[in-house]
């Protein structure tokens, strides 16, 4: 048989690593654990990454890099800030659900004092969407398709929060069905109060 090449063996690591923290939670997820289930010794996963720690930057790096560019493509393209806000709650909740990627999962493991690095990474994302958010705000107040007077800081933290009560939803029930249709409502029933009549 061939061996595999670094790349496909890192794919491999990563993905088991998911799978464990998703389906099982941190508790069960060590180096070991993941090593058993790849098929490999704990010495050929710290050949890809030296840590733990940076084992699962990797894996948020492999989600969310996909995630930013497509939060990205969503700021610049056209349309009015309803269908924009719409389309981003299916994009991030789609993203996280099909990827099996629950950051609640990670906040947890992220405040130890170990781990200052996922707590970074985390919040950098999460900076991330709440820029994107203020981005088709700002867009809708200069288009005049929202009023003049919006808070555009408050009413980006208000997306956020619709968002993340998904997620927790999501985590507190462990099943997503639903899940993208509830916040889509409840999105809608925001826009309706940050946009002009007539818009």
């Amino acid at each position: 048989m061939a061996r595999k090449t670094g790349e496909i063996r890192k794919g491999e690591i990563i993905a088991t690593t998911r799978d464990i923290i998703f389906n099982e939670g941190f508790s069960n997820f060590t180096i070991r654990s993941v090593a058993g289930r790849v098929g490999i010794s704990e010495a050929a996963i710290y050949r890809h990454f030296a840590n733990k720690e940076e084992l699962l930057l990797g894996l948020l790096d492999s989600l969310f890099i996909p995630w930013r560019d497509a939060l990205e493509k969503l700021a610049e393209e056209a349309g009015g800030v309803s269908e924009k806000l719409v389309k981003l709650v299916h994009l991030h909740l789609h993203h996280l659900v099909d990827r099996q990627l629950n950051p609640v999962l990670f906040f947890s493991e992220a405040i130890r004092p170990e781990n200052q690095k996922l707590l970074e990474k985390l919040n950098s994302n999460l900076q991330y969407l709440y820029q994107t958010v203020q981005k088709i705000l700002l867009q809708a107040v200069e288009s005049g398709s929202c009023r003049r007077d919006l808070d555009v800081d408050s009413s980006a933290s208000c997306v956020i929060g619709i968002l993340q009560t998904a997620v927790i939803r999501w985590t507190l029930r462990r099943d997503n069905s639903g899940l993208v249709e509830q916040a889509s409502h409840l999105m809608k029933f925001f826009i309706e109060m940050i946009v002009k009549k007539g818009n």
